[in-house]
């Protein structure tokens, strides 16, 4: 693991909330990434220790996942995680092992997944990666 990737609600200040919590437990950014969906932000991030920025960030009230994990936007209607499976299984036949929604706003969802083989399902769901 050397990302990060936090999602959250976008709004004034975020990345003030972000840095300021990072630098007081001396954790430096070696790159970020912020992108805006909607009102979502997701922001990837690189960092001198990647465990202690995902502990700070949590214990900050963000939501936060490692890059272990395949983070996607999908719509949230019925249907939508069942049209992921199906890439994954009937494209790739992957296992899937675990499944998280990380954010719900203005109909879509952000969610995490963890496959049997995550670069694989990568390049299957690449038009949802965030």
């Amino acid at each position: 693991m050397n990302k990060i990737t936090l999602v959250t609600q976008d709004r004034k200040g975020l990345l003030v909330d972000i840095t300021t919590a990072l630098a007081r437990a001396n954790i430096n950014i070696d790159s970020i990434a912020a992108h805006h969906y909607d009102t979502d932000a997701v922001v990837h991030l690189h960092l001198s220790d990647v465990h202690q920025g995902l502990s700070v960030l949590q214990e900050a009230g963000f939501t936060v996942v490692s890059d272990d994990l395949i983070t996607v936007r999908v719509p949230d209607q019925p249907g939508a995680l069942a049209n992921l499976a199906k890439v994954l299984f009937d494209d790739g036949a992957l296992q899937i092992h675990g499944v998280s929604t990380l954010q719900r706003q203005q109909g879509h969802s952000v969610v995490s997944i963890d496959t049997s083989d995550n670069d694989k399902a990568r390049e299957l769901l690449q038009p949802y990666l965030v």
